[in-house]
């Protein structure tokens, strides 16, 4: 596999290959990641760092917003 057809996912670090996943902005979350997100209960104890990884897309989201 090529490394430019990786990206590195922001909420494990891996190295996953760029169809294996979303891009999200300038994020990338892998495959397992986004199963392991959507499928977490909010009483689970992963839920708070996944709101913590998350929290840097709405943070970007926001700076796209005021900068036209």
């Amino acid at each position: 596999m090529d490394s430019e057809l990786k990206k590195e996912c922001m909420v494990c670090g891996r190295l996953v290959e760029q169809s294996q996943g979303i891009h999200l902005l300038q994020h990338f979350i892998c495959n397992e990641c986004e199963q392991e997100i959507v499928t977490t209960g909010t009483e689970d104890e992963h839920y708070r760092f996944f709101v913590k990884r998350l929290h840097l897309l709405w943070q970007d989201l926001s700076m796209e917003r005021v900068i036209p």
